[in-house]
């Protein structure tokens, strides 16, 4: 399936992408070619389902809007640069590759550990973000993934405008019910509620109430 939608997907112009997308033509006839965007993609990989196909996906769809930096992952290198030899030569898309240090992830084993890293590469992403903006004018700030919003961007808090999605709320599971799902799968999801406070998130979205993005 996400075979034939690679082969789909190459063969649409980019309008017709960004169509798919749900951009209007008002909105397309606003589009500058010379904007240059700077995208975080913590997942993005080729011919991949999920999170990287999304921003491996839309790392393209921005690229039909202009010149597009993206900050990814380190291990995400062999098969996006192969992804980018099938891509036209004149497709504006720059990858950067970010992770933290051997010995600050030597714990982290596939998706065990993966949010507590996740926020850790956030603040690795953001400080290569500050160096990029030293070295280039960029236009827009926009966070592809995870698209999971109670976990925040730090691309928040970089002085750009700032585009936050494809995004899903990763709403937690109401206390009432959790007792049906045993002790172990109440214990689990009690966790994964608790990881969801309004007061910690607010610290990725500044300004916004509760911790919610604007």
């Amino acid at each position: 399936m996400l075979i034939a939608f690679e082969w789909f997907w190459r063969r649409l112009s980019c309008g017709e992408r960004l169509h798919a997308a749900g951009v209007s033509d008002s909105t397309m006839v606003e589009i500058n070619r010379n904007v240059r965007i700077l995208a975080i993609a913590y997942a993005c990989e080729p011919r991949k389902g999920s999170e990287p196909g999304a921003g491996w996906i839309w790392s393209r769809m921005l690229a039909c809007l202009g010149e597009t930096w993206v900050i990814t992952r380190s291990n995400n290198r062999s098969a996006i640069e192969e992804g980018l030899r099938n891509l036209s030569p004149d497709v504006g898309l720059r990858f950067v590759y970010v992770d933290l240090p051997e010995w600050a992830r030597f714990w982290k084993r596939g998706q065990r550990g993966i949010r507590l890293y996740y926020l850790l590469w956030q603040i690795a992403a953001l400080r290569r973000a500050h160096q990029l903006l030293g070295q280039l004018d960029f236009d827009l700030v926009w966070h592809l993934t995870l698209a999971n919003a109670w976990l925040g961007s730090t691309g928040s808090l970089l002085p750009h405008p700032f585009v936050y999605g494809p995004v899903a709320a990763g709403p937690g599971m109401p206390w009432g019910l959790m007792p049906a799902l045993g002790i172990r799968g109440t214990l689990t999801r009690a966790f994964a509620n608790l990881q969801r406070p309004r007061v910690a998130t607010s610290i990725l979205w500044p300004g916004s109430p509760g911790g919610e993005p604007g």
